[in-house]
């Protein structure tokens, strides 16, 4: 009797878990997908406004979501949280922020030192 219920309970733990990773990567599809479209829609806006200012703006908020998404897009990469290699993330990530950051008139540096 308790062998059964133990095999039953075994059972449902193991579909319970492969349910989570159906819907973990249907997430992770998800926000990918979002973030492409939002980018689309920034270059499409960028592309239609006359004011360069404007214009300017809006590519910048597009290379802002394009980092987002490459950060993303590592972390699905990595076989789990705790295999995250953190030098190459924070690299990553400071690499995006940079580039949507830096003006003509005063670039910046963003250096990342992790061990």
């Amino acid at each position: 009797m308790i062998e059964r219920e133990k095999s039953a309970l075994l059972t449902q733990t193991e579909d319970l878990l492969v349910q989570k990773q159906v819907l973990l990567e249907e997430m992770r599809h998800r926000v990918a997908n979002s973030l492409r479209i939002i980018a689309s829609i920034l270059l499409l806006m960028a592309r239609a406004v006359l004011s360069e200012e404007t214009r300017g703006h809006l590519k910048d908020d597009h290379q802002r979501v394009m980092s987002v998404a490459a950060v993303q897009q590592y972390l699905h990469t990595t076989d789990g949280i705790d295999q995250i290699d953190v030098a190459t993330y924070l690299t990553k990530l400071c690499a995006g922020l940079a580039a949507s950051t830096i003006g003509e008139a005063s670039p910046i540096t963003i250096e990342a030192n992790a061990r």
